[in-house]
């Protein structure tokens, strides 16, 4: 298991209690965690992911064994992804995951192989899988905010209209 972290600093609108406050941005980092796993985590798996996060370069000799194996049909996907090898990571992660939000952070954890849980050793020659799978562009960062924003701007609505209707 490993967890993706997605922090945004808002402030309490003045009106608004506390414990609802902690409620909205609870159930906006909720959205916020459901969206990325639904719409972002399979853009991971594709051809242009390793120039879109930055992939580290695979070494030569796993590009040659990748593609030998890939004439085969031993190699989901062709071998033109570089983070999928058999398939079961991306099957893994992309199957199912926990997503729990807090009124500080979303919490999304997803289930892979034994390799993704273990830490990462800075000066290896195996790339960070971990960190390729949750890395997000400053575009899919911007997205997430508009999207949590626009649902805390829309419960604050709902909770000064309520105020203000006349019986």
């Amino acid at each position: 298991m490993f967890r993706l972290k997605f922090k945004l600093i808002e402030k309490r609108p003045v009106g608004v209690v506390r414990d609802k406050w902690r409620e909205i941005c609870r159930k906006a980092f909720q959205l916020v965690g459901e969206y990325w796993f639904r719409n972002m985590l399979k853009n991971h798996f594709t051809a242009q992911a390793k120039f879109t996060y930055k992939h580290k370069p695979r070494s030569s000799k796993y590009k040659t064994n990748k593609a030998r194996l890939a004439q085969r049909g031993k190699v989901a996907m062709g071998g033109v992804v570089d983070n999928v090898f058999s398939g079961d990571t991306m099957r893994q992660v992309t199957g199912q995951a926990l997503i729990r939000g807090f009124p500080t952070r979303v919490k999304v954890s997803m289930f892979g192989p034994n390799y993704l849980r273990m830490r990462f050793k800075a000066g290896s020659n195996q790339p960070n899988k971990k960190a390729e799978l949750i890395t997000t562009t400053d575009a899919e960062q911007n997205i997430l905010k508009k999207i949590m924003r626009e649902y805390i701007v829309q419960q604050i609505k709902a909770i000064r209209a309520k105020k203000t209707t006349v019986i």
